[in-house]
């Protein structure tokens, strides 16, 4: 099954590449531009005209405006302005993965307790 390469801009050895997000350790520096996916937890460094869409983590639907010293999100998408920052967090230690991963490890309900096995209330 094919997946969605996400690449990042990253600052290696002086100089910008475009990596696979998943080659990226924390410390690393980053860039994204508007229509960019944030790679990782990104604390911000430099921020111009900064907006990030958070609605992948939060439901909401208007961008919000980030500043230096705020986090960008993993998977939130950049809507306006530039964003440079460090690493953080990648993968299941980012804000995202910790969401991805909290609906795994949960009991799964008996077979009477399913719904299709519970019986209906005779009120």
């Amino acid at each position: 099954r094919a997946k969605l390469l996400v690449q990042a801009r990253v600052l290696r050895d002086g100089a910008w590449v475009a990596l696979p997000s998943r080659e990226l350790v924390v410390g690393d520096g980053i860039e994204c531009n508007v229509g960019d996916l944030v790679p990782a937890d990104v604390r911000i460094e430099e921020a111009n005209n900064l907006q990030i869409n958070e609605a992948v983590l939060t439901g909401e639907s208007l961008p919000k405006e980030k500043k230096i010293a705020d986090t960008a999100y993993s998977g939130s998408v950049v809507t306006s302005g530039l964003l440079r920052g460090v690493v953080t967090a990648t993968g299941a230690r980012a804000y995202f993965g910790k969401i991805a991963l909290s609906g795994r490890g949960g009991k799964r309900p008996g077979y009477f307790n399913t719904p299709a096995m519970r019986m209906p209330s005779m009120d």
